[in-house]
């Protein structure tokens, strides 16, 4: 019996005697609390990756209801062509057409738009009297002459507000009857331009109705097509392209549309991050929850073997070790779970104010509610399984004899000769090092938790790092010029005459950036060709850095004709502006950023028969490129002049959100670490408690002590850094393919900067892990842990 008294960490009355069930329930909540500061980190850990997985999946799924829910209630189009010009014979034929249930035809072109003293470059649609395909929403005002809402917001305008918009040599004025979206416009392409997301200032989206813009003179050019089988889009593409025959510029099915098929590329990659990143917060709550128990099991051996001998089942015992992790997990789910469901609330309504979209649409997903509860509490469950297995079936007569830690002795021992002849190492210093091999499971988990905290870090930043190297080589070396002029036609060498003479001009030279469809075996894909002399302002780099020149060809990119398969040397189709084309593929390479097309001006000129160009670019004086870029937009013939910095801008406060995206990550990233850190450091110092007391009681200091402690766990994470830093690049690989797309390519980069910022991080995080564990070792009382010893 005096054995039995000098037992901690449970309470027994032999008489008169409670149920099995009211004592370890007692037991069960004492040993939360006085370990509650290790049950809180590996709940904590679990409750991230719920909420992470929450706040993500649901704010993909609200984003993919929303596009969806968009598309449906505007009648979003099935088919859409372009031609220089479509006749009414031609729109009767394609009506007949079996399978096709409407067509709209529409015209569409280019213009300008006057606001605030400046003229701005515009898409001009036609409006019907009775909209039937890619219907308006109203925002505000009633339906007829319309901007896009962002593109008035940007500049203040208001319904009937005069609005003057100047579009084939003719001029509109009228006061603004609407501001609306468009399903073909939640994401802005700018027709002829690298950039698919302008500054909602920089590119005005107008609607005019179809009688004023016919009283022109202008003629249709665009048919919208809904089919009744989307199964056959592809075939009644087919005849669509042969009764219009060489006189289509542009074409697609309602899935390939621009801003679509760039919104389902978004959310593809949206989709793996929701999935990914929440997968290692998961993975790593196992392995903690494991430790946890396994440390609780380790220090109660006696207790078990004490309730083993008063009666206790096997089963009692093993369902009593599982309510630890099932109440982990009770916790973190339901928490995370409403946690999750704000944040992705927040997520989505702060994703859709980049994009023109008029409200977003918040569903509730039962399924994903159900695995996220399911997630969170059956992953812990499995890990604390093992020890609750393990417990129940522990032997008295050993239990009783005590948790001793099986060392690797040879090896230890083999490495305090070695240093004891280098150098007479202290006790703490050998300790420290001795310690690391004491407990191989403490030590694996250890590493487990600095490669978990490593990859998520360095995970976030390959994006981070990857866009600032893409960053740097448009806007260094592909953008070498500082000013571009889109003129309004192809005859502009005295524009371009006149440039090259004005003060303060370094250089010009003349290029064509033109959309275009490849074609091939009946599949087409968009891209933009970019054709100049390739001298020295505008040029085009692949993957490698490497500056590319085409001459009897055209050079595409690899990223966004992968469903062609081209080969280097065949003839493809090419839909252009001024009709079918047949061009002879060069070469395929990566190209980083946008995936264009780069020929030289010479070649474009013998396929396309236009001896021409629609762009300048300008080297001009640092300190004189506003003054020149407004001079050049008064000349006649000009259509629209962008500055690189103004490109640079826009790009960066879209960014915005990316960056936002970026913080979120690394917050969690590092959390996750702290929470392991904790949990691992501290179990350590909790189960040799009796040890540190004894060296306390041989006249070691706490201070001494302490060192020791973070010695042991910069060893351990150098040790881990070993593994952590090539896993955590390949999980990084592995992640940043995941967003590859058909419409942009960004080559993985990770500077060395980062390497060495990833890794003072985690030691940045050992350390402040280990501050509650020193403190414990400070504040321990030797009289008690003595008693404990001697009992």
């Amino acid at each position: 019996m005096e054995r039995l008294r000098g037992l901690r960490g449970i309470s027994i009355r032999l008489t008169p005697m409670k149920s099995s069930g009211s004592i370890l329930r007692k037991k069960l909540l004492r040993d939360i609390k006085e370990q509650k500061g290790l049950f809180a980190a590996t709940t904590f850990i679990l409750f991230l990756g719920v909420t992470i997985f929450c706040a993500f999946y649901l704010s993909y799924l609200n984003l993919n209801d929303t596009y969806e829910s968009f598309y449906e209630s505007s009648n979003f189009e099935d088919i859409s062509v372009k031609a220089v010009e479509i006749t009414e014979e031609e729109i009767e034929r394609v009506k007949k057409l079996d399978g096709v249930l409407e067509v709209q035809p529409r015209i569409s072109v280019s213009g300008k738009v006057k606001v605030d003293g400046k003229e701005v470059a515009a898409l001009v649609i036609s409006l019907p009297e009775k909209e039937t395909i890619n219907r308006l929403y109203v925002a505000e005002g009633e339906r007829g002459f319309a901007v896009i809402k962002k593109f008035a917001d940007y500049y203040g305008i208001e319904v009937n507000t005069p609005l003057e918009v100047s579009f084939a040599g003719f001029e509109y004025k009228k006061p603004l009857e609407a501001l609306v979206y468009s399903p073909e416009f939640i994401l802005i392409y700018e027709e002829g331009e690298e950039t698919f997301t302008p500054s909602p200032g920089s590119y005005a989206i107008v609607y005019i109705p179809e009688k004023d813009m016919l009283k022109a003179g202008l003629k249709f050019n665009e048919l919208k097509i809904r089919v009744a089988e989307k199964e056959r889009n592809e075939e009644i593409l087919r005849k669509v392209l042969t009764i219009l025959g060489d006189k289509v510029e542009e074409f697609h099915t309602g899935e390939n549309q621009v801003s679509r098929k760039l919104l389902k590329e978004d959310l593809e990659g949206f989709r793996g991050l929701a999935v990914l990143f929440p997968a290692f917060f998961i993975l790593v709550s196992i392995f903690m929850t494991y430790a946890l128990l396994s440390r609780i099991f380790r220090l109660q051996l006696g207790n078990i073997a004490v309730m083993r001998a008063l009666g206790f089942t096997r089963n009692e015992i093993m369902l009593h070790y599982l309510q630890y992790p099932l109440l982990m997990g009770f916790f973190a789910s339901t928490a995370g779970l409403v946690a999750g469901f704000f944040a992705s609330q927040l997520l989505t309504s702060q994703y859709i104010t980049f994009l023109n979209l008029p409200y977003y649409v918040s569903k509730p997903h039962l399924e994903v509610y159900s695995l996220s509860l399911m997630a969170g509490t059956l992953t812990p469950t499995i890990s604390g399984f093992l020890v609750a297995y393990q417990a129940s079936r522990v032997d008295i007569v050993k239990a009783l004899r005590g948790y001793a830690e099986v060392a690797a002795v040879s090896f230890i021992a083999r490495i305090d000769a070695l240093f004891s002849r280098i150098w007479r190492m202290r006790l703490i210093f050998r300790l420290a090092l001795r310690n690391i091999f004491r407990s191989k499971r403490r030590t694996a988990i250890s590493i487990f938790s600095i490669v978990a905290c490593t990859s998520l870090i360095l995970n976030s930043m390959v994006f981070v790092d990857s866009f600032d190297y893409v960053m740097q080589l448009q806007f260094g070396k592909v953008y070498a010029y500082d000013i571009k002029v889109s003129l309004e036609g192809y005859d502009g060498k005295e524009v371009l005459e006149k440039v090259r003479k004005m003060d303060g001009v370094l250089f010009a030279e003349p290029a064509v950036e033109m959309p275009i469809y490849v074609e091939k075996g009946g599949e087409a894909v968009p891209t933009l060709l970019i054709a100049s002399n390739f001298q020295t302002l505008y040029n085009v780099y692949n993957a490698e850095g490497e500056k590319l020149i085409p001459s009897e060809g055209i050079i595409f990119s690899k990223t966004a004709m992968k469903n062609l398969s081209l080969v280097e040397g065949e003839k493809v189709s090419v839909y252009t502006e001024f009709g079918k084309l047949e061009a002879e593929v060069e070469d395929v390479e990566m190209i980083p950023l946008l995936s264009v097309a780069t020929a030289s001006l010479d070649y474009f000129s013998r396929i396309s028969g236009v001896d021409g160009f629609n762009r300048i670019v300008v080297d001009a004086d640092e300190g004189r490129i506003a003054e020149i870029a407004e001079k050049i937009r008064q000349m006649d013939g000009v259509k629209k002049v962008s500055t690189v910095i103004e490109a640079q801008e826009s790009i960066e406060e879209l960014m915005g959100f990316f960056y936002a995206f970026i913080a979120f990550s690394l917050f969690f990233g590092v959390s996750l670490g702290f929470a392991a850190v904790f949990n691992t450091t501290s179990i350590s110092v909790i189960e040799r408690s009796r040890e540190l007391a004894t060296l306390r009681m041989l006249g070691y200091t706490s201070r001494e002590i302490i060192i020791s402690l973070i010695l042991e766990n910069l060893f351990v994470a150098i040790l881990g850094l070993v593994f952590a830093l090539p896993i955590a690049y390949s999980t990084a690989y592995f992640f940043f393919s995941s967003f590859e797309s058909e419409l942009y390519y960004m080559p993985m980069v990770i500077y060395p900067r980062t390497f060495a910022a990833t890794v003072l991080a985690v030691f940045a995080i050992i350390l402040l892990a280990l501050l509650p564990s020193a403190r414990r070792v400070s504040e321990m009382d030797i009289a008690k842990v003595t008693k404990e010893i001697v009992s």
